[in-house]
């Protein structure tokens, strides 16, 4: 499901379950291959491979970046190039957090 108001590039090889919120933009030569949930205002970069993976609110994702099996939390920038495996990102989580 891709909300009317996204765009993915017609280069771009999604292969489902994939989610995809408002005011996305999904480049050139990208691939999704689910499942993937992003949230709104997404911006994946062209050439990025994503896989098995969340990403909440307002994330950009660089160029080439791959990602998979992981959870990136709103607001934050993937750089270009960046392996992320098995992530959870969450810059706003205090140090503790999770348990012990």
């Amino acid at each position: 499901m891709i909300d009317p108001s996204s765009t993915v590039d017609p280069s771009a090889n999604l292969t489902p379950p994939v989610l995809v919120g408002t005011g996305c933009r999904i480049g050139r030569k990208t691939t999704l291959k689910g499942p993937v949930i992003l949230g709104n205002g997404c911006i994946i970069g062209d050439g990025a491979r994503l896989e098995n993976s969340i990403l909440w609110d307002n994330i950009t994702v660089g160029r080439t970046a791959y990602i998979t099996n992981s959870i990136i939390a709103s607001g934050d920038n993937i750089k270009e190039k960046a392996r992320l495996i098995g992530e959870t990102i969450n810059h706003d989580a205090p140090a503790d957090a999770g348990g012990k």
